[in-house]
């Protein structure tokens, strides 16, 4: 668990940063977003390891969701920016849940 989030946290330190959209957010912008990024990373490992208690799960990552996509919306990110957000995240989750699957 905890080297998925140093995963996730790289691509803020390196990418994020170099981009024009990340330096204009305040710092509470930023951790906000890592919180829902943290809370989605455990609804995933609840989801895998508890499948009879999925529905809620489920419910909440459609919240987070859409969270992301109104934080995404008031910050103008285009539809590039917002792509490179999702699918620099999205390997390091992927990673997880194929560990997670693999024990």
């Amino acid at each position: 668990m905890k080297e998925t989030l140093l995963m996730h946290r790289q691509p803020a330190r390196t990418h994020f940063s170099a981009t024009l959209w990340y330096s204009r957010l305040d710092p509470g912008t930023r951790e906000h977003l890592a919180k829902s990024g943290r809370e989605l990373l455990h609804l995933v490992i609840g989801y895998i390891s508890q499948p009879p208690k999925r529905k809620q799960p489920e419910m909440q990552a459609r919240n987070i969701g859409g969270e992301f996509r109104r934080e995404t919306a008031r910050l103008r990110l285009s539809l590039a920016e917002t792509i490179e957000t999702f699918t620099l995240h999205r390997k390091p989750l992927m990673d997880a849940v194929a560990g997670l699957l693999g024990r």
